[in-house]
């Protein structure tokens, strides 16, 4: 899990240990900010589906590397964050 400001990002085990999901979430809040499945696991360990996100202040943004995926840049902005526009779309 990594921090900034009031912010965490991580990437989550689903409770069938099957998916693995990018998670942003605000400390006030109950619900996720943005929650989205990167992978499949096959049998393989948390951390090596997924590298710690790193995040970049200016604007409040956070990356997530899957490995064997494509990048996934979430912009953070108040109660909301989505993909950045430079992020591949969703097929």
């Amino acid at each position: 899990m990594i921090w900034y400001r009031d912010y965490a990002a991580y990437c989550g085990l689903a409770d069938d240990c099957e998916k693995v999901s990018a998670i942003v979430a605000q400390i006030s809040t109950r619900k996720p900010l943005y929650k989205k499945q990167l992978e499949k696991l096959g049998g393989e360990f948390l951390e090596s589906i997924c590298e710690s996100p790193t995040w970049e202040r200016q604007p409040a943004r956070v990356t997530f590397t899957p490995h064997g995926g494509a990048k996934q840049t979430v912009e953070v902005n108040g109660r909301f964050a989505d993909l950045t526009p430079d992020t591949p779309a969703e097929e």
